[in-house]
Protein backbone atom coordinates (compact mmCIF):
# COMPACT_ATOMS: atom_id res chain seq x y z
CA UNK A 1 0.00 0.00 0.00
CA UNK A 2 0.61 3.44 -1.35
CA UNK A 3 -0.44 5.53 1.81
CA UNK A 4 1.71 7.59 2.87
CA UNK A 5 1.56 11.11 1.18
CA UNK A 6 -1.84 10.54 -0.05
CA UNK A 7 -4.13 14.07 1.03
CA UNK A 8 -7.56 13.26 2.40
CA UNK A 9 -10.12 15.56 2.46
CA UNK A 10 -12.18 15.52 5.40
CA UNK A 11 -15.62 16.73 7.53
CA UNK A 12 -17.12 15.55 11.00
CA UNK A 13 -19.70 17.72 12.59
CA UNK A 14 -17.24 17.46 15.71
CA UNK A 15 -13.94 18.54 16.59
CA UNK A 16 -11.52 15.47 17.33
CA UNK A 17 -11.48 15.55 21.34
CA UNK A 18 -9.80 11.96 22.78
CA UNK A 19 -11.73 12.72 26.21
CA UNK A 20 -15.04 14.59 24.85
CA UNK A 21 -18.51 13.03 23.95
CA UNK A 22 -19.13 9.99 22.09
CA UNK A 23 -18.90 12.08 18.58
CA UNK A 24 -15.96 13.22 19.75
CA UNK A 25 -14.11 10.86 20.25
CA UNK A 26 -15.20 8.66 17.10
CA UNK A 27 -13.82 11.69 15.13
CA UNK A 28 -10.37 11.47 17.11
CA UNK A 29 -10.38 7.57 16.33
CA UNK A 30 -10.45 8.23 12.33
CA UNK A 31 -8.45 11.61 12.58
CA UNK A 32 -6.04 9.21 14.67
CA UNK A 33 -5.71 6.26 12.57
CA UNK A 34 -5.67 8.02 9.26
CA UNK A 35 -2.76 10.27 10.37
CA UNK A 36 -0.69 7.42 11.98
CA UNK A 37 -1.12 6.00 8.10
CA UNK A 38 0.80 8.55 7.02
CA UNK A 39 -1.95 10.28 4.85
CA UNK A 40 -2.59 14.23 4.48
CA UNK A 41 -5.30 15.47 6.25
CA UNK A 42 -7.13 18.57 5.47
CA UNK A 43 -10.72 19.07 7.90
CA UNK A 44 -13.20 20.90 6.06
CA UNK A 45 -14.33 24.01 8.63
CA UNK A 46 -17.46 23.99 6.98
CA UNK A 47 -20.22 26.74 8.02
CA UNK A 48 -23.37 25.61 8.95
CA UNK A 49 -25.43 28.91 8.07
CA UNK A 50 -24.67 32.57 7.56
CA UNK A 51 -23.44 34.72 9.78
CA UNK A 52 -24.08 37.96 8.53
CA UNK A 53 -26.89 40.60 9.59
CA UNK A 54 -30.16 40.03 8.87
CA UNK A 55 -30.63 42.63 5.81
CA UNK A 56 -27.95 41.34 4.00
CA UNK A 57 -29.70 37.56 3.89
CA UNK A 58 -32.80 39.30 2.22
CA UNK A 59 -30.50 41.01 -0.27
CA UNK A 60 -28.88 37.20 -0.93
CA UNK A 61 -32.22 35.39 -0.56
CA UNK A 62 -32.66 35.43 -4.49
CA UNK A 63 -29.08 34.27 -5.05
CA UNK A 64 -29.53 31.83 -2.72
CA UNK A 65 -33.41 30.64 -4.33
CA UNK A 66 -31.38 30.36 -7.20
CA UNK A 67 -28.50 27.82 -5.40
CA UNK A 68 -31.66 26.00 -3.57
CA UNK A 69 -33.46 25.04 -7.04
CA UNK A 70 -30.08 23.75 -8.49
CA UNK A 71 -29.19 21.52 -5.61
CA UNK A 72 -33.15 20.34 -6.07
CA UNK A 73 -32.70 19.63 -9.73
CA UNK A 74 -29.18 18.18 -9.58
CA UNK A 75 -29.44 15.60 -6.45
CA UNK A 76 -33.70 15.04 -7.89
CA UNK A 77 -35.16 15.03 -4.61
CA UNK A 78 -37.56 17.40 -3.52
CA UNK A 79 -37.36 19.69 -0.78
CA UNK A 80 -40.15 21.80 0.63
CA UNK A 81 -39.08 25.60 0.24
CA UNK A 82 -39.12 26.63 3.72
CA UNK A 83 -37.56 29.86 4.34
CA UNK A 84 -34.76 28.14 6.41
CA UNK A 85 -33.86 25.18 3.88
CA UNK A 86 -33.43 27.89 1.48
CA UNK A 87 -31.00 29.88 3.52
CA UNK A 88 -28.68 27.09 4.54
CA UNK A 89 -28.74 25.26 1.50
CA UNK A 90 -28.40 28.16 -0.67
CA UNK A 91 -25.38 29.50 1.44
CA UNK A 92 -23.79 26.31 1.54
CA UNK A 93 -23.93 25.65 -2.27
CA UNK A 94 -22.80 29.36 -2.87
CA UNK A 95 -19.81 28.37 0.28
CA UNK A 96 -18.89 25.76 -1.72
CA UNK A 97 -18.49 27.08 -5.10
CA UNK A 98 -16.35 29.56 -3.33
CA UNK A 99 -14.56 28.17 -0.68
CA UNK A 100 -14.75 24.52 -0.87
CA UNK A 101 -14.47 24.01 -4.50
CA UNK A 102 -10.72 25.74 -5.06
CA UNK A 103 -9.34 23.68 -2.70
CA UNK A 104 -9.87 20.65 -5.48
CA UNK A 105 -6.86 21.60 -6.95
CA UNK A 106 -4.72 19.70 -4.14
CA UNK A 107 -5.74 16.58 -5.92
CA UNK A 108 -7.46 14.89 -2.95
CA UNK A 109 -7.37 11.16 -3.22
CA UNK A 110 -10.77 10.92 -1.53
CA UNK A 111 -13.66 12.28 0.98
CA UNK A 112 -13.85 10.84 4.66
CA UNK A 113 -17.82 12.22 5.34
CA UNK A 114 -18.89 11.69 9.21
CA UNK A 115 -20.81 14.55 8.77
CA UNK A 116 -23.67 11.93 7.05
CA UNK A 117 -26.53 13.70 8.58
CA UNK A 118 -28.70 14.53 5.63
CA UNK A 119 -28.34 18.62 6.32
CA UNK A 120 -24.20 18.18 5.48
CA UNK A 121 -25.82 16.27 2.23
CA UNK A 122 -25.19 18.74 -0.28
CA UNK A 123 -21.57 18.64 0.92
CA UNK A 124 -20.88 14.86 -0.28
CA UNK A 125 -22.99 15.71 -2.99
CA UNK A 126 -21.30 18.29 -4.60
CA UNK A 127 -17.92 16.05 -3.75
CA UNK A 128 -19.21 13.18 -5.98
CA UNK A 129 -19.94 15.63 -8.59
CA UNK A 130 -16.17 16.87 -8.71
CA UNK A 131 -15.43 13.12 -9.09
CA UNK A 132 -14.01 12.56 -5.27
CA UNK A 133 -14.57 9.13 -4.36
CA UNK A 134 -16.99 9.43 -1.08
CA UNK A 135 -16.09 7.26 1.71
CA UNK A 136 -18.82 7.66 4.63
CA UNK A 137 -18.54 7.13 8.17
CA UNK A 138 -21.79 7.35 9.89
CA UNK A 139 -21.59 7.92 13.51
CA UNK A 140 -25.58 6.44 13.93
CA UNK A 141 -28.05 5.82 11.39
CA UNK A 142 -29.76 9.35 12.07
CA UNK A 143 -32.91 8.31 11.16
CA UNK A 144 -33.15 5.89 13.95
CA UNK A 145 -32.20 7.99 16.29
CA UNK A 146 -35.60 8.90 18.51
CA UNK A 147 -37.10 12.07 17.78
CA UNK A 148 -34.35 12.93 15.21
CA UNK A 149 -36.15 15.00 12.47
CA UNK A 150 -34.61 14.72 8.78
CA UNK A 151 -33.43 18.48 7.39
CA UNK A 152 -34.32 17.84 4.44
CA UNK A 153 -37.68 15.78 3.87
CA UNK A 154 -39.28 17.00 7.09
CA UNK A 155 -40.18 14.01 8.98
CA UNK A 156 -39.39 12.47 12.20
CA UNK A 157 -37.53 9.14 12.60
CA UNK A 158 -37.84 6.51 11.79
CA UNK A 159 -40.09 7.36 8.64
CA UNK A 160 -37.27 8.67 6.75
CA UNK A 161 -35.15 5.69 6.90
CA UNK A 162 -35.30 4.86 3.21
CA UNK A 163 -33.84 8.69 2.81
CA UNK A 164 -30.89 7.86 4.91
CA UNK A 165 -30.62 4.64 2.88
CA UNK A 166 -30.61 6.27 -0.61
CA UNK A 167 -28.43 9.26 0.12
CA UNK A 168 -26.02 6.92 1.31
CA UNK A 169 -26.34 4.63 -1.51
CA UNK A 170 -26.13 7.05 -4.24
CA UNK A 171 -23.21 8.78 -2.36
CA UNK A 172 -21.02 6.82 -0.89
CA UNK A 173 -18.33 4.61 -2.68
CA UNK A 174 -18.13 2.99 0.75
CA UNK A 175 -19.40 3.27 4.17
CA UNK A 176 -17.81 2.02 7.20
CA UNK A 177 -20.37 1.66 10.14
CA UNK A 178 -19.44 1.71 13.68
CA UNK A 179 -22.01 -1.26 15.18
CA UNK A 180 -22.08 -4.64 13.82
CA UNK A 181 -25.90 -4.28 13.30
CA UNK A 182 -25.91 -1.27 11.53
CA UNK A 183 -23.81 -2.80 9.10
CA UNK A 184 -25.74 -6.00 8.31
CA UNK A 185 -28.80 -3.13 7.72
CA UNK A 186 -26.74 -0.67 5.49
CA UNK A 187 -25.67 -3.73 3.10
CA UNK A 188 -29.88 -5.23 3.25
CA UNK A 189 -30.72 -1.95 1.74
CA UNK A 190 -27.63 -1.97 -0.82
CA UNK A 191 -25.28 0.28 0.63
CA UNK A 192 -22.05 -1.43 0.33
CA UNK A 193 -20.90 -1.41 4.21
CA UNK A 194 -18.54 -2.42 6.20
CA UNK A 195 -17.54 -2.47 9.63
CA UNK A 196 -14.98 -0.56 11.84
CA UNK A 197 -15.22 -0.60 15.11
CA UNK A 198 -14.91 2.16 17.80
CA UNK A 199 -11.79 1.78 19.30
CA UNK A 200 -9.98 4.88 22.07
CA UNK A 201 -7.12 6.79 20.31
CA UNK A 202 -3.90 5.89 22.40
CA UNK A 203 -3.73 8.89 25.04
CA UNK A 204 -7.57 7.01 25.97
CA UNK A 205 -6.13 3.51 25.97
CA UNK A 206 -3.32 4.85 28.48
CA UNK A 207 -5.59 6.27 30.89
CA UNK A 208 -7.48 2.87 30.77
CA UNK A 209 -5.67 0.69 31.04
CA UNK A 210 -4.03 2.93 34.36
CA UNK A 211 -7.29 2.22 35.69
CA UNK A 212 -6.32 -1.81 35.02
CA UNK A 213 -3.34 -1.48 36.63
CA UNK A 214 -5.09 0.08 40.07
CA UNK A 215 -8.18 -2.42 40.55
CA UNK A 216 -9.22 -3.28 43.69
CA UNK A 217 -12.98 -3.75 43.24
CA UNK A 218 -13.64 -2.87 46.62
CA UNK A 219 -16.04 0.15 46.22
CA UNK A 220 -20.00 0.43 45.49
CA UNK A 221 -21.42 -0.14 41.81
CA UNK A 222 -20.90 3.51 39.50
CA UNK A 223 -23.76 4.46 37.27
CA UNK A 224 -21.65 7.22 34.74
CA UNK A 225 -23.82 9.15 31.82
CA UNK A 226 -24.01 12.79 30.79
CA UNK A 227 -27.14 14.21 32.00
CA UNK A 228 -27.66 17.37 29.89
CA UNK A 229 -28.21 14.39 27.15
CA UNK A 230 -32.14 13.72 27.37
CA UNK A 231 -32.14 10.30 26.58
CA UNK A 232 -29.11 9.74 29.10
CA UNK A 233 -30.95 11.43 31.72
CA UNK A 234 -34.54 9.69 31.29
CA UNK A 235 -32.35 6.29 31.32
CA UNK A 236 -30.92 7.42 34.69
CA UNK A 237 -34.01 8.25 36.43
CA UNK A 238 -35.75 4.95 35.50
CA UNK A 239 -33.05 3.45 37.00
CA UNK A 240 -33.17 5.70 39.94
CA UNK A 241 -37.00 4.87 40.30
CA UNK A 242 -37.19 1.19 39.71
CA UNK A 243 -34.15 0.68 42.00
CA UNK A 244 -34.57 2.52 44.96
CA UNK A 245 -35.19 1.02 47.81
CA UNK A 246 -35.17 -2.63 46.50
CA UNK A 247 -31.53 -3.06 46.59
CA UNK A 248 -30.49 -3.66 50.45
CA UNK A 249 -27.12 -2.23 51.31
CA UNK A 250 -26.25 -2.15 47.58
CA UNK A 251 -24.86 0.97 46.92
CA UNK A 252 -24.52 2.86 43.11
CA UNK A 253 -23.00 5.92 42.86
CA UNK A 254 -24.09 8.35 40.52
CA UNK A 255 -21.48 10.42 38.42
CA UNK A 256 -21.21 12.90 35.01
CA UNK A 257 -21.28 15.84 33.61
CA UNK A 258 -24.74 17.35 34.39
CA UNK A 259 -26.06 15.10 37.01
CA UNK A 260 -25.97 17.81 39.83
CA UNK A 261 -29.37 18.23 38.83
CA UNK A 262 -30.95 14.79 40.27
CA UNK A 263 -29.99 16.29 43.70
CA UNK A 264 -32.46 18.66 43.35
CA UNK A 265 -35.04 16.05 42.21
CA UNK A 266 -34.34 13.14 45.01
CA UNK A 267 -33.26 13.66 48.52
CA UNK A 268 -32.28 10.72 51.36
CA UNK A 269 -31.89 8.09 48.60
CA UNK A 270 -30.63 4.41 50.45
CA UNK A 271 -29.36 3.17 47.44
CA UNK A 272 -27.91 5.93 45.58
CA UNK A 273 -25.38 8.55 45.85
CA UNK A 274 -25.12 11.26 43.71
CA UNK A 275 -21.37 12.80 42.90
CA UNK A 276 -22.11 14.82 40.36
CA UNK A 277 -19.34 16.24 37.41
CA UNK A 278 -15.85 14.72 38.51
CA UNK A 279 -12.58 15.45 36.50
CA UNK A 280 -10.82 12.50 34.74
CA UNK A 281 -8.65 11.77 37.95
CA UNK A 282 -11.49 11.61 40.21
CA UNK A 283 -13.10 9.61 37.99
CA UNK A 284 -9.95 7.40 37.41
CA UNK A 285 -9.97 6.66 40.76
CA UNK A 286 -14.09 5.67 41.23
CA UNK A 287 -13.43 3.53 38.66
CA UNK A 288 -10.06 1.50 40.23
CA UNK A 289 -12.01 1.06 43.05
CA UNK A 290 -15.73 0.64 42.20
CA UNK A 291 -17.36 -3.12 42.03
CA UNK A 292 -18.48 -2.50 38.32
CA UNK A 293 -20.41 0.49 35.68
CA UNK A 294 -23.99 -0.14 34.97
CA UNK A 295 -24.80 1.27 31.95
CA UNK A 296 -28.74 2.28 31.00
CA UNK A 297 -29.49 3.42 27.19
CA UNK A 298 -32.85 4.87 25.50
CA UNK A 299 -32.92 2.45 22.53
CA UNK A 300 -30.96 4.63 19.79
CA UNK A 301 -28.80 3.79 16.89
CA UNK A 302 -24.62 3.61 16.76
CA UNK A 303 -23.18 2.04 19.73
CA UNK A 304 -21.89 3.50 23.44
CA UNK A 305 -18.34 4.27 23.07
CA UNK A 306 -17.71 4.09 26.35
CA UNK A 307 -18.65 0.12 26.64
CA UNK A 308 -14.81 -0.65 24.67
CA UNK A 309 -13.12 2.08 27.06
CA UNK A 310 -14.46 0.11 30.49
CA UNK A 311 -13.72 -3.32 29.32
CA UNK A 312 -9.92 -2.29 28.55
CA UNK A 313 -10.28 -1.10 32.21
CA UNK A 314 -11.26 -4.39 33.43
CA UNK A 315 -14.14 -3.44 34.95
CA UNK A 316 -17.39 -5.50 34.98
CA UNK A 317 -20.00 -4.30 32.69
CA UNK A 318 -24.19 -4.37 33.78
CA UNK A 319 -25.75 -3.37 31.10
CA UNK A 320 -29.08 -3.86 28.91
CA UNK A 321 -29.02 -5.52 25.90
CA UNK A 322 -29.28 -1.96 23.97
CA UNK A 323 -26.01 -0.77 25.60
CA UNK A 324 -24.13 -4.15 24.83
CA UNK A 325 -25.30 -4.06 21.16
CA UNK A 326 -22.24 -5.22 18.84
CA UNK A 327 -20.00 -6.04 22.34
CA UNK A 328 -22.52 -8.71 23.34
CA UNK A 329 -19.68 -12.05 23.02
CA UNK A 330 -17.08 -9.89 25.21
CA UNK A 331 -16.56 -11.61 28.51
CA UNK A 332 -17.22 -9.13 31.77
CA UNK A 333 -19.99 -7.96 29.96
CA UNK A 334 -23.39 -8.88 32.32
CA UNK A 335 -26.51 -8.06 30.54
CA UNK A 336 -29.96 -7.33 32.04
CA UNK A 337 -33.36 -7.71 30.16
CA UNK A 338 -35.78 -5.85 32.72
CA UNK A 339 -35.57 -4.04 36.24
CA UNK A 340 -36.23 -7.84 38.25
CA UNK A 341 -33.26 -8.93 36.23
CA UNK A 342 -31.02 -5.90 37.26
CA UNK A 343 -32.33 -6.41 40.73
CA UNK A 344 -31.32 -9.81 41.38
CA UNK A 345 -27.96 -9.15 39.42
CA UNK A 346 -26.63 -6.76 41.75
CA UNK A 347 -27.80 -7.92 44.73
CA UNK A 348 -25.74 -11.25 43.47
CA UNK A 349 -22.97 -9.77 41.97
CA UNK A 350 -20.08 -12.29 41.18
CA UNK A 351 -16.80 -9.91 41.66
CA UNK A 352 -14.86 -12.78 40.81
CA UNK A 353 -15.84 -13.06 37.47
CA UNK A 354 -12.79 -12.71 34.78
CA UNK A 355 -12.88 -9.47 32.36
CA UNK A 356 -11.40 -9.15 29.07
CA UNK A 357 -7.35 -8.58 28.82
CA UNK A 358 -7.15 -4.56 27.77
CA UNK A 359 -5.81 -5.03 24.37
CA UNK A 360 -6.74 -4.41 21.07
CA UNK A 361 -7.41 -7.90 20.08
CA UNK A 362 -10.66 -7.45 21.80
CA UNK A 363 -12.00 -6.34 18.57
CA UNK A 364 -9.20 -7.47 16.41
CA UNK A 365 -8.64 -3.49 15.60
CA UNK A 366 -5.40 -3.84 13.26
CA UNK A 367 -7.77 -6.27 10.46
CA UNK A 368 -10.43 -3.39 10.64
CA UNK A 369 -8.03 -0.85 10.51
CA UNK A 370 -6.13 -2.65 7.82
CA UNK A 371 -9.26 -3.28 5.69
CA UNK A 372 -10.50 0.48 5.66
CA UNK A 373 -6.98 1.53 4.87
CA UNK A 374 -6.60 -0.82 1.90
CA UNK A 375 -10.05 0.43 0.59
CA UNK A 376 -9.44 4.10 0.79
CA UNK A 377 -5.82 3.45 -0.95
CA UNK A 378 -7.11 0.99 -3.54
CA UNK A 379 -9.87 3.71 -4.97
CA UNK A 380 -9.30 5.27 -8.08
CA UNK A 381 -9.89 9.01 -7.96
CA UNK A 382 -12.68 9.77 -10.86
CA UNK A 383 -14.81 7.18 -10.03
CA UNK A 384 -18.27 7.15 -10.58
CA UNK A 385 -21.11 5.86 -8.81
CA UNK A 386 -24.19 4.25 -10.75
CA UNK A 387 -27.19 5.79 -8.45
Amino acid sequence: MQEKGLRILHHSPFKAKPFGHGGERRTAQVVELLQRRGFILDSLNWEHSDSKPTIYKLLRAPLYALYFVKFCIEARIFIKPFPQEILFIGFSYRYFVTSVKPMLKNNYHAFIWESTYDRFFLLAFLLKKHKLPVFAIPHNLESLVPGRKSFLHSKTAPAWLPNEMKMLKSTALHTFAIAREEEWLLNLHGVKAHYLPYYPVTEVVNYFEEIRKKRRSTGNFLLIGTATNLPTYLGMKKLIDNLEGRLGEVVIDLAGYGTERFNAEYSGLANFNILGTLSNEVLQQKLAGCKGVVLYNQPSSGVLTKVIEFMLSGIPLVVDPGSARSYYNLDGLFIYNDVGDLTHLLKHFDTGRSTTEGKMEILKMSAFEDYFITTIVNCRPNTEISK
